[in-house]
């Protein structure tokens, strides 16, 4: 071995291990840049699938609204005459609707009574018909629920029934009513009522024993459902049909005072009525009981003082209105908590008067078992009375009513009670501690109810989008306690700081529940969020949550088209497409153009007129995939119309059809998708051209099989039909399309004539438009053949089911001969032969928390998520650390223990140590196998690719430094590299991240018997990935934007053989040539530029890498043997080392400054920078050791001192240092 200026090499580079041991890296600055380091293809669209998430259309709605349009009161009361079964205390509860009938005479009395209930049922539902039939006779009550019955149709009647002046019900089911005279109870069947009243009804009956009534009326509704559900049966068997009259009768709901085996109270200072104050005055006969309780500890506070409190129950500024808004959330909070979702909707949601009536039976059932009495009801609710938030009631009349004496005596105004703002806190409160999926939250009614509160509604609605922004369950719940029509007539106010809430809201109830669309429609809501997209004061957030609400709104609903259409909707889209701040905004305004003329020409010339479609072909050079994704979804509907298709459409539609083929190569596969799904939808609406292109495609392929199996006939290829296929299709495929058989086309007759007619098939004229349709369309063919061979799967199975369904077409004859014929030709269909979700994908964005998106604020779990990356980065720094160590021995110490050897059955090509666990990827022609090389145990192997033709030419690991959420990335020599995951656990499936063709030329020459293959090369530190070898430039893509960032020419008197960068001269790039040169790239000069120096080595150089931390020191080997180090800055060698031997490999550690070669005599030498042989490996170890065989590849250990190897007999090892050093 000879060394020339090897210490000068050493001087000058300054590589001494122990003085950069020296600098004193400390732990905190090693984990600060595993943190610094960036991460590529983690994005969300690299993570999932892209597919949208099936909507739950209306789930939340009631299935069937109803109204109670009648009520019929009947008062069985015979005013001064006590029933005979029940005797009363003396005094005894006497007040009826708070009147005594003792004060005036029995006539007048019964006539004010029934008045003020009549009065009482109006307060709560104004639009009800209510009857009044005073101590009735049971034809009376006959012709009152018919009556009733027959005005209602299909709406809900209630019957009131009070039975304080009649005996008690009987166990028969009955109740009693009057003969004429009033001098006989008349029983009345609670069956035959049925019958009068039938469904849907609600009763109330306020008498003693009333469970009675609901026991025997349950029983006798289970008789009539037995006698219908058989009368159907034999309708269905006569008709054919069927109805739910079953189902009909069980929509009864009833209500009762008392168990059958209670009186009601006769409590003097109760109303005897107390079952009906509670539910038609509550807030009255609340505020008697809190007197009759507690009002002791207020003085002064008197039951008539508390009778006279002032104000209106409608006006939520008074004390009394106050008091109802609250009673009214508690009532709904408390059934909120305890009922199940179906029983809230249907008793509190579904009709006005039964909500209303059941929050006061809450109120009903606490006051009446205070008094020994059970409220009963059909509907089986679980007790109430000892609910928490019965304390808050108690306590905000204890505020309130403590005020009424001094408001009494005018010495002090009212005080607004403090309950909504210490209910918002609480719900405040839960969101910062709890989880939306742990519980629901109890307050969530009364958020509903502060909503219609200017004072308190800026808070509410920021916490109601916070609440709403933990995901799809969040947004039901929400809906489901009904805060649907309060927030859409938040819509139709003005008030600017409730914009941005609002948006969200709406947002997120869209990305839930699509339906709402209508409701937004037939309210003008879309012009509420046309004024916010078109707002440029307002954040970008915020606006492109109010896109995607347009888009929702337009989605697959063409009242929704219409409505946004007129307000402006594609001008005002349009603005914010050159918004460079935020790419969501300019993604969710191209989604939103592309819904909005969706299949609606009016909209799509409006985008012609405003250039639309061209101001959307600029997007298609985003940086961001996303944005790039969205505007080809916005073109390809832009094209897929069927009406208006006139020439200026058909040239514009062609104009953009051109520029959405260039597209076919991007390197974002879900880009891609979106190409194909673009080409289907143009299919779809002139399908007849392309049949015509395929007919000629498949007839070429028939033609030159014919040829290639039959002497040449032909001598001019410019004149023969092949020559003129070729003008017309392109070259023909080396193999089939889509898995045509040739053969099957025509027999040898038909190819004869083929081949030797003068004009097969008719040109198609060269002038006017008609070129351009000819283009379109093989422009078109072209590219769906092209991506028939795309690495990634979904892509090439696509193309490959367009261009399969369209030979099929053609080749059963169902396309006409002449294009020029059908170029003007629509499809009456437009039903496309694949589609993609990417639309759907991206409303699954909303459905997640929106603020952690948009606002940067951290996930829920994200204390587990940086504790499991603590986790990992220390373990990288604890790898660091020990690499150090070893780094001091490294260049006096032999690397020749070795410590993992196997045998594989194929060749192995490639090697790739992971940097920070104990993974060794193994590659060969066609498969990866990944090791544990510490315990010799194969944890996965999985093939990267089909193709036979086509050989693995790189590996490099992506994103080291997440463990084991690392990327494989794997190249192969036609030009396609693939990244794989989940390749570290054993148990797991290996999963293709992405795929995209890096270069597409074909090699543009050989040199020797040298097999040129691509090069790939990846810098972790800019997310940078290029690629080389023996084409005329070296490509560079930006991996995290997934483009193409420049060519770097080379030329093509040259192969690249090696590719090289640094972390530190980031915009630097090492090119080694097979011309023995060096080409050193600036990245930072523009795309043309020429390298910006060349450096000589006498032959094929094999390797060429960049010293670690120093951007202008690289070491070199050719393949004779000889080693150089490099000054950039003098653009010279300063040093050589001279092996003595051909050499196949070379790699550098650039940690700890070794060179390892693999020599031509089955041997490898690591040299150290000052050219001394440290080790030389000729044999495996162990007994029998075997000589190594020719090495095939060789890789470092990227931190620590190891090597492997692998050897032409199969055989793969890995090296270490030895115990002792020289």
């Amino acid at each position: 071995m000879a060394i020339s200026g090897g210490r000068e090499t050493y001087d000058l580079l300054g590589r001494d291990a122990a003085s950069r041991e020296e600098q004193n890296i400390t732990t905190d600055e090693l984990m600060r840049s595993e943190y610094n380091m960036p991460v590529a293809l983690m994005e969300r669209r690299h993570l999932e699938r892209i597919l949208g998430t099936p909507q739950t259309t209306g789930t939340w709605r009631m299935k069937e609204r109803m109204k109670t349009v009648s009520v019929a009161l009947v008062l069985c009361l015979n005013v001064g005459v006590d029933p005979p079964d029940v005797m009363k205390i003396q005094p005894c509860a006497r007040e009826e609707c708070w009147i005594d009938p003792l004060v005036m005479s029995p006539k007048k009395a019964l006539e004010t009574i029934g008045s003020s209930l009549q009065k009482q049922y109006e307060r709560w539902q104004p639009r009800a018909r209510s009857k009044l039939s005073m101590d009735p006779t049971m034809e009376e009550v006959k012709k009152l629920c018919q009556s009733l019955r027959r005005n209602a149709k299909e709406e809900r009647v209630l019957f009131h029934y009070n039975g304080h002046g009649v005996p008690k019900p009987t166990e028969n089911g009955e109740i009693w009513v009057f003969n004429k005279n009033y001098t006989q109870y008349i029983p009345l069947s609670l069956y035959t009522l049925q019958q009068w009243m039938s469904t849907p009804s609600i009763y109330v009956f306020d008498c003693s024993n009333a469970a009675l009534i609901l026991d025997k009326f349950t029983e006798f509704q289970q008789t009539r459902d037995v006698k219908m559900e058989l009368n159907e049966s034999s309708m269905a068997s006569s008709t054919g049909s069927s109805n739910s009259g079953s189902e009909v009768c069980r929509q009864c709901i009833l209500l009762g005072a008392c168990n059958s085996n209670e009186l009601l109270p006769q409590d003097p200072n109760l109303p005897a009525d107390l079952f009906t104050s509670c539910l038609t005055t509550p807030i009255r006969m609340a505020l008697r009981w809190y007197v009759l309780q507690s009002g002791k500890l207020v003085k002064g506070l008197t039951k008539e003082l508390v009778d006279k409190i002032p104000g209106a129950l409608n006006d939520r500024r008074t004390m009394l209105g106050e008091l109802n808004w609250i009673f009214t959330a508690i009532t709904d909070t408390i059934a909120w908590n305890v009922l199940s979702r179906e029983t809230f909707q249907k008793l509190f949601r579904q009709d006005l008067l039964v909500a209303s009536l059941f929050r006061n039976y809450l109120l009903a059932e606490r006051i009446m078992r205070s008094y020994s009495c059970t409220v009963v009801s059909n509907q089986r609710l679980p007790p109430t009375h000892q609910h928490p938030m019965w304390q808050a009631w108690d306590y905000t009349l204890d505020a309130c009513l403590s005020q009424l004496p001094a408001i009494a005596s005018k010495k002090a105004e009212f005080q607004y009670s403090t309950f909504f703002s210490e209910q918002l806190t609480a719900f405040q409160v839960w969101l910062e501690h709890l989880h939306v999926n742990s519980s629901s939250p109890d307050q969530l009614p009364i958020v509903l109810q502060v909503l219609l509160s200017q004072v308190h509604r800026l808070r509410a609605l920021e916490l109601l989008s916070r609440f709403l922004d933990h995901g799809p369950k969040a947004v039901s719940l929400a809906l489901s306690v009904g805060i649907f029509p309060y927030v859409l007539r938040l819509l139709q106010g003005s008030t600017r700081e409730i914009r941005p809430l609002l948006v969200l809201i709406w947002a997120k109830i869209l990305s839930v529940d699509g339906s709402c669309q209508a409701d937004l429609v037939k309210d003008g809501g879309h012009r509420y969020f046309l004024q916010v997209l078109e707002d440029r004061e307002m954040p970008s957030e915020y606006r492109t949550m109010a896109a995607f609400v347009l888009s929702m709104i337009v989605y697959n609903y063409q009242p929704g088209q219409e409505s946004v259409y007129q307000g402006k909707a594609i001008y005002i889209c349009l603005l914010p497409l050159d918004y460079t701040q935020d790419y969501r905004l300019r993604t969710w305004c191209a989604l939103c153009l592309g819904q909005i003329w969706h299949r609606y020409p009016l909209a799509k010339w409006a985008g012609v007129r405003d250039t639309a479609h061209e101001k959307l072909i600029c997007l298609l050079t985003d940086e961001v995939p996303e944005v790039r994704c969205a505007a080809l979804f916005a073109l390809g509907t832009f094209i897929n119309q069927v009406e208006g298709r006139g020439e200026q459409s058909i040239h514009v539609d062609h104009h953009v059809g051109i520029q959405i083929c260039k597209m076919s190569s991007d390197p974002s596969p879900m880009v891609r998708e979106e190409v194909l799904a673009a080409i289907a939808g143009f299919i779809a609406i002139s399908e007849a051209p392309f049949l015509t292109v395929a007919r000629q495609s498949i007839e070429e392929e028939a033609l030159a099989v014919h040829i290639a199996n039959s002497p040449p006939a032909i001598s001019s290829p410019r004149s023969s039909p092949v020559g003129r296929l070729k003008s017309l299709v392109g070259s023909p495929k080396s193999k089939n399309e889509g898995g045509f058989m040739n053969g099957g086309y025509g027999s040898h007759d038909r190819l004869n004539e083929l081949a030797h007619s003068a004009s097969p098939i008719r040109r198609v004229p060269s002038t006017g438009s008609t070129l351009a349709l000819t283009n379109v369309y093989n422009n078109m063919w072209r590219t769906l053949l092209q991506m028939t061979a795309d690495p990634f799967p979904s892509v090439f199975q696509q193309a490959g089911i367009i261009v399969n369904s369209l030979k099929q077409k053609a080749s059963s004859g169902t396309a006409s001969r002449n294009a020029s014929e059908h170029q003007h030709s629509t499809s009456s269909r437009c039903d496309k032969m694949i589609d993609t979700e990417f639309f759907q994908w991206c409303c699954k964005m909303f459905e997640k928390s929106v603020m952690a998106e948009f606002c940067s604020s951290h996930p829920t779990n994200q204390r587990q998520l940086e504790q499991e990356r603590q986790a990992i980065y220390t373990s990288n720094v604890q790898v660091k650390v020990k690499a150090a160590r070893e780094h001091l021995q490294a260049p006096y110490t032999p690397i020749d223990t070795e410590v993992f050897s196997n045998r594989m059955s194929t060749l192995p090509v490639h090697l790739r140590f992971h940097p920070y666990d104990i993974r060794l990827a193994v590659a060969d022609t066609d498969s990866v196998s990944i090791w544990d090389w510490e315990a010799s145990v194969k944890l996965h192997q999985f093939y990267n690719h089909t193709s036979k033709s086509c050989k693995i030419s790189g590996l490099h690991y992506l994103n080291p430094q997440e463990g084991a959420k690392s990327l494989l990335a794997v190249a192969s020599d036609d030009g396609a590299v693939r990244v794989w995951t989940n390749s570290s656990s054993r148990h797991g499936e290996v999963s293709l991240v992405t795929a995209w063709q890096a270069i597409s030329e074909s090699p543009h020459r050989k040199f020797g018997n040298i097999i040129p293959r691509m090069i790939m090369e990846w810098q972790q530190s800019t997310s940078c990935m290029y690629f080389g070898g023996a084409y005329k430039s070296v490509r560079m893509f930006d991996v995290s934007k997934e483009c193409s960032v420049m060519d770097m020419p080379v030329g093509y008197d040259a192969c690249v053989t090696s590719l090289n960068c640094d972390s530190l001269a980031s915009h630097l790039l090492t090119a080694a040539c097979s011309d023995g040169s060096i080409r050193v790239f600036d990245n930072r000069l523009p795309s043309d530029s020429s390298p910006t120096c060349i450096l000589r080595h006498g032959s094929y150089v094999l390797n060429c890498q960049m010293l670690k931390g120093y951007g202008d020191s690289l070491v070199s080997a050719c393949r004779s043997g000889e080693i150089k180090f490099w000054d950039l800055r003098k653009q010279e060698s300063i040093g050589a080392i001279s092996t003595g031997s051909t050499l196949r490999n070379m790699v550098l550690h650039k940690q700890s400054d070794l060179i390892a070669c693999g020599l031509s005599e089955q041997m490898i030498s690591v040299y150290n920078m000052t050219g001394d042989v440290t080790s030389l490996i000729k044999y495996h170890e162990g007994f029998m050791s075997q000589k190594l065989a020719k090495i095939s590849c060789l890789e470092f250990h990227p931190h620590l001192v190891k090597l492997a190897c692998g050897n032409q007999d199969g055989m793969v090892s890995v090296f270490t240092m030895s115990d002792k050093a020289k």
